[in-house]
């Protein structure tokens, strides 16, 4: 697992063993971080904060903060993977750009600002994008024109929080993203 471009291009990330964590495939990060650059939510990312929920390793946020994000929230509290994302921001010397939250995700604390970019990849099946968001949401973490980013399996049922819609979706191998914009 590595970085796939911009600032950090190449940096081999850790992970843990076993199954407790499953990082987003450098695959799956490529399409996504192509879709976001060159594509309609390009303004979300580029030098605005991304929240990466179930940070795991940290390669999204990190990707994120290597291809523009100004900075990177990672909400975490694996205690598998908690080692393995400190070890990733200190690798990428992002420590002053990235700051980690061991928060239970549906529990998370104050934003400390508004990000462009929510990424939720949470265990697949347990429907925690729902019981996740809205906390996430009443404590700021989401600016008014931000974008959800939600990762599951295809086989897992999707529903739309309320207030939200799809603005587009993807799948990538096992991995089906849903891109949520808020109603107006």
């Amino acid at each position: 697992m590595r970085i796939i471009s911009g600032r950090f291009k190449g940096a081999k990330l850790e992970a843990p063993k076993g199954h407790d964590t499953r990082p987003t495939s450098d695959r799956t990060r490529e399409s996504l971080f192509n879709l976001l650059l060159n594509g309609k939510f390009s303004k979300q990312l580029r030098n605005r904060p991304f929240a990466d929920i179930f940070a795991g390793t940290g390669a999204v946020g990190l990707e994120a903060i290597s291809r523009g994000a100004s900075k990177g929230y990672f909400l975490e509290n694996g205690r598998h993977a908690l080692p393995h994302l400190e070890a990733n921001i200190t690798k990428c010397r992002v420590e002053d750009e990235a700051r980690i939250f061991r928060v239970d995700a549906s529990k998370p604390p104050r934003a400390p600002e508004a990000c462009g970019i929510i990424f939720i990849d949470p265990p697949y099946g347990k429907d925690l994008i729902n019981i996740c968001l809205t906390p996430l949401i009443e404590k700021g973490w989401l600016a008014e024109d931000g974008v959800v980013i939600t990762q599951g399996h295809p086989a897992d049922p999707v529903s739309v929080p309320k207030g939200f819609e799809i603005a587009d979706e993807r799948k990538y191998g096992a991995a089906l993203l849903f891109f949520l914009k808020r109603i107006s």
